[in-house]
């Protein structure tokens, strides 16, 4: 599915941040880990639409095929059909925010499950794991400027 980059990306996109507001190291990574898991939530409730909002205007999704989306609406328009038949549960095992606070990464395993018919748990249909890239604005929100996904494919 969608999610995960490349570390090199991060540093490339890191150069070029405006300053968020000063924060302790501590208090930066636990935001970022907050934004993470309130994207995760709103995603499960939202759909398509959450998932977009989470991105920079200008922010880019690489699936498993490397296959890149450019920008918000058309992040919206790709994730649509997919979380209209499946659902991605996700959380961050790793999360990284620069020595400044403006930019972070997060990654950590995801899961891709399905509905089963007579109301029996979901079926789970892909395993992986990702990594975000996010920028923090002014305001102290953070944005994904670069998400990507890496699929299991090896046997259970």
């Amino acid at each position: 599915m969608i999610r995960a980059l490349p570390l090199a990306l991060f540093a490339a996109v890191a150069c070029g941040c405006a300053s968020a507001p000063p924060t302790s190291p501590k208090s930066a990574r636990a935001s970022l880990e907050k934004a993470e898991l309130d994207f995760a939530a709103a995603v499960d409730t939202r759909g398509a639409a959450a998932w977009a909002d989470y991105f920079a205007d200008d922010g880019i999704a690489v699936d498993e095929k490397a296959q890149v989306t450019r920008g918000r609406d058309a992040i919206r328009a790709r994730m649509a059909p997919v979380l209209a038949k499946v659902k991605i549960s996700w959380h961050p095992t790793v999360i990284y925010v620069s020595a400044s606070g403006d930019m972070g990464f997060t990654s950590g395993p995801y899961e891709v499950t399905v509905p089963t018919q007579g109301g029996g748990p979901p079926r789970v249909v892909g395993r992986g794991s990702f990594v975000t890239v996010w920028k923090r604005g002014a305001d102290g929100a953070w944005k994904i400027l670069a998400d990507h996904g890496s699929q299991d494919t090896s046997s259970p």
